[in-house]
């Protein structure tokens, strides 16, 4: 029951009309996460092919991943024991190739000490509750 007294309704019904009014503008997002995740596979990264714009990145030290990806300059988030990227409408090409440039390659040996996989061979992430 949401009664009368539910104000931030019309906040969040003007987010819902203007991502209507754009919603051509998320395909632009989910193939910038797909050259995101290329990109992060390509040096070595444990990464699902994304099927919106959040890239999921498997680590072994998430803790550790974020302050490494923080220090760099690229925000990142936890979710689901693993680090969360994600592309929106204030990035470009060019912020997405500076970000691969910030975070670089895994490092050798604790990738190797790891054993990690370059995540082409592991099925993309659902969403709890499918």
């Amino acid at each position: 029951m949401l009664g009368g007294g539910v104000r931030q309704g019309g906040v969040l019904a003007a987010a819902g009309l203007v991502a209507l009014d754009r919603v051509e503008r998320l395909a632009e997002d989910h193939e910038r996460a797909r050259v995101l995740a290329n990109g992060l596979r390509e040096r070595g990264w444990q990464v699902a092919a994304p099927q919106t714009n959040i890239v999921l990145v498997g680590v072994a030290d998430l803790e550790g991943t974020l302050r490494r990806f923080t220090t760099a300059g690229v925000l990142a988030s936890p979710m689901a024991g693993q680090v969360r990227l994600m592309t929106h409408a204030d990035l470009t090409d060019a912020d997405i190739a500076a970000a691969l440039d910030r975070i670089g390659p895994v490092e050798p040996a604790v990738a190797a000490a790891r054993g990690l996989r370059s995540g082409a061979d592991r099925a993309p992430a659902r969403p709890a509750g499918r």
